[in-house]
């Protein structure tokens, strides 16, 4: 398909990942979500959303990664490549052109999984953590359940698994942002950080893009979203 003609950050193998929560929240600023400063119980909230509707594309068998369809069909061939989908009334594929039912919105598991991340980039951005100081850290200090995804130690471990660990280290992340009255005491941003960790291994281990790809997709698509889009009210 053809990506959005719109300036987007540059991410790579190793991201910036200050410079991307400085990204992620000035989009969200841009947005209207910060005309009134939301709460951090509201916010955390909303990774635990995007961490479900991961889950909810997983038990729909959709795919890692795959473009946004107008008449709500999956074509897995036809991600992000300009071909076209078993619907199309023309052979874009000869002819070049992109789906003509293709929305320009990546979707997929893989694509929640990098929206938790954006959520938690934006607070980062919003409460300036040094969150790529966390991330250069935080492996040696995660427990032996966290390094065993990393390892594949287990090779029953199921998504559910991981996604129901992930929800575990956010409510920690609310914990800590709860009674912790002083940010110098905080260690909020590591809690982020071993959920990045976990997420991009999952994506690389179990498809041919990455975490930071994704979240270069989703950024640039959420940059052409209208203002306040889906009037939801958080």
């Amino acid at each position: 398909m053809d990506q959005p003609m719109i300036e987007a950050p540059v991410v790579n193998a190793r991201p910036d990942w200050n410079r991307l929560a400085e990204e992620m929240h000035q989009n969200t600023v841009d947005h209207g979500w910060y005309e009134s400063a939301p709460s951090m119980t509201s916010v955390l909230t909303n990774i635990h959303a995007e961490l479900s509707e991961a889950w909810e594309a997983y038990r729909d068998h959709r795919p890692l990664v795959y473009s946004g369809c107008a008449i709500g069909l999956v074509c897995t061939d036809a991600t992000f490549s300009g071909l076209a989908c078993p619907e199309c009334t023309i052979d874009a594929a000869d002819a070049g052109d992109p789906c003509v039912h293709d929305t320009g919105k990546p979707e997929g598991i893989a694509i929640e999984l990098a929206d938790a991340v954006i959520r938690m980039l934006d607070i980062c951005g919003h409460e300036q953590l040094d969150i790529a100081t966390a991330m250069e850290h935080t492996p040696a200090l995660m427990n032996s359940y966290a390094r065993s995804f990393l390892r594949q130690e287990n090779a029953n471990t199921s998504f559910a698994d991981l996604l129901a660990y992930l929800h575990e280290v956010v409510s920690c992340a609310h914990v800590e942002y709860r009674v912790t009255p002083d940010k110098a005491d905080r260690n909020t941003e590591s809690y982020f950080a071993e959920c990045i960790l976990l997420i991009s291994d999952y994506i690389t281990r179990n498809s041919n893009t990455s975490l930071a790809e994704c979240i270069r997709l989703k950024h640039a698509y959420n940059r052409t979203r209208p203002y306040r889009h889906g009037g939801k009210a958080v």
